[in-house]
């Protein structure tokens, strides 16, 4: 059974990765990244659609998978360390983007500095270059302007979302329903509702589950189990008066002892209003395996 990974360094683990990681950017121009990070973010549909975001910013690319493989690289070889190999991999990425933030800050770069966001972004820009179909697809199929009709609709849904509260995370339902499957496996249903009118981009959901429990498989998202994370990546909105929802079928492994055990979610996701890698509440849910 794997151990669980922790989400918090060592004063001694938080020295000897920044001093690699400022090791490593030593040799690089830093000013090159700051000019692809300047006015930089992820698609917004209120204002544009996914073939012009990538059009518009197809000139970035270069510097885009430089910055992606610097950070992808070296957190590859902080992992395969044994000092950082029970840290969880979203640990030491925002503990990466953290020190070239302050490098950058060192080197008077003060404006257009990298952060979360702008990493996650650059792997959708990366990704929509070698998977064009997928500018095809989401709420325009493949339109590169947004029609004025589509800018009313989206004026008109801010202002319902106005009256529901602040904009927040997705909601996560841990174990909307299980079933089990064998002696030693069983299935649970994910819940994932948007209430809102505007979509989530690059969405994960973080799992931490009890002793004796672990996933097996996940259908129709990517599970990865370096970060006990379920990508799910675009979620969709729901121009009706229902919410959207999105059900994950997870299959758990788990010798059957009829006890309850715990599952705790955390969504995570690009806020596009405030410019941040946000996170919503740690939902726990509940299941007899």
């Amino acid at each position: 059974m794997p151990r669980r990974k922790r989400d918090s360094l060592t004063e001694t683990e938080r020295k000897s990765l920044r001093r690699e990681v400022q090791e490593a950017l030593a040799t690089l121009d830093l000013q090159v990244w700051q000019e692809v990070c300047r006015s930089f973010g992820p698609y917004n549909y209120a204002r544009t659609t996914r073939k012009k975001w990538f059009e518009e910013n197809k000139d970035r690319l270069e510097t885009a998978r430089e910055i992606v493989s610097f950070v992808g690289e070296l957190m590859e070889k902080l992992q395969k360390g044994e000092s950082l190999d029970g840290i969880k991999t979203s640990v030491i990425r925002s503990e990466i983007v953290d020190v070239v933030r302050q490098e950058e800050e060192a080197r008077g770069l003060s404006d257009g500095k990298l952060n979360l966001v702008k990493l996650s972004a650059f792997k959708t820009l990366i990704g929509f270059s070698e998977e064009p179909h997928k500018l095809e697809e989401g709420p325009y199929e493949g339109m590169t302007e947004v029609s004025e009709e589509r800018r009313r609709e989206y004026e008109e849904s801010r202002n319902r979302e106005s009256r529901k509260g602040q904009y927040r995370a997705p909601e996560v339902n841990p174990v909307k329903r299980e079933e089990r499957k064998s002696k030693n496996y069983t299935m649970i249903i994910i819940g994932l509702v948007n209430e809102f009118t505007h979509p989530y981009q690059n969405v994960e959901i973080e799992l931490d589950l009890d002793a004796g429990l672990s996933v097996e498989d996940v259908e129709g998202c990517i599970w990865k189990p370096d970060e006990s994370r379920i990508e799910v990546g675009f979620l969709q909105a729901s121009l009706s008066a229902e919410p959207y929802e999105k059900e994950i079928v997870v299959r758990l492994r788990g010798a059957k002892s009829e006890t309850k055990r715990k599952i705790r979610a955390i969504v995570h996701y690009d806020n596009c209003e405030k410019g941040i890698r946000d996170s919503g509440d740690k939902e726990v849910g509940r299941l007899t395996v």
